[in-house]
C-alpha cells in the first residue's frame, strides 16, 4: 500500500484520489480502520480514541471525500446489512419523528438490488438519490466491479422516509432520500 501510495507522490490530484480510492477498495485494515474510527465520531465515550487516529486517517479521508463527483441523473442505491433489532427501532423511530441523519462513514451501497440483498440477511436500505447528489462510481477501482459499486460521502445527510418490515422478501425495508447538508 505504501508503495503504491508512494509512485503517486508526484502525481495529479486525479492520480491520487484514484489510488486512495482502489486502495480502500482492497477491504484491507485501511477500510476496516478508517470505518471503524467515522462510525465513533460525535460518540463522548470514545472521542479520546477517534481524536487519536485523525493525524494518521483524516488526510486519507479528506482525498477520498475529494473524489466525490455529483450525480448527473437521479438514481436509487441499495445496501444490503444485518442489524439489531434496537437498531432498526431507531431508523422506524425516526420516520415518525421526522428527523434527519448523517451516515457517519464512506458508505458502500450498489446500483444492483440483488448484490445488496445477497450481503444482507435482515435489512435492504433503499436510497433515493436526487441529480447532484455527491458519490463515487468506484466500479473501475473494485476487485468486484460487477457490484456497481457507489460510495456515499463521510456525512452523508439522508432523511429516513419508511421502515417496513417486507413480508415477501422476510427482511426490512429502510428508505432513506438524500438531502443536501442545507436541509439538516
Amino acid at each position: 500500500m505504501t508503495k503504491q501510495l508512494l509512485e503517486q507522490k508526484n502525481g495529479s490530484k486525479q492520480q491520487v484520489e484514484k489510488i486512495c480510492a482502489k486502495l480502500y477498495c482492497m477491504g484491507s485494515f485501511l477500510y476496516r480502520k478508517l470505518n471503524e474510527t467515522m462510525r465513533l465520531q460525535g460518540d463522548f465515550a470514545f472521542e479520546t480514541l477517534w481524536k487519536s487516529k485523525v493525524p494518521t486517517l483524516a488526510p486519507f479521508a479528506v482525498l477520498l471525500n475529494s473524489a466525490m463527483n455529483f450525480n448527473r441523473t437521479h438514481m436509487i442505491v441499495y445496501r444490503g446489512v444485518t442489524m439489531a433489532n434496537e437498531q432498526i427501532e431507531k431508523f422506524r423511530l425516526r420516520v415518525v419523528s421526522e428527523r434527519k441523519i448523517q451516515l457517519p462513514t464512506f458508505t458502500s451501497r450498489t446500483l444492483n438490488r440483488d448484490v445488496a440483498e445477497f450481503f444482507g440477511s435482515k435489512v435492504l436500505f433503499v436510497i433515493d438519490l436526487e441529480k447532484d447528489t455527491s458519490s463515487l462510481d468506484v466500479s473501475p477501482y473494485s476487485n468486484y466491479p460487477n457490484e456497481q459499486e457507489r460510495w456515499l460521502f463521510d456525512g452523508f445527510p439522508a432523511k429516513v422516509t419508511s421502515c417496513h418490515f417486507d413480508e415477501t422478501a422476510n427482511k426490512w425495508a429502510i428508505k432513506l432520500s438524500s438531502l443536501r447538508n442545507s436541509d439538516l
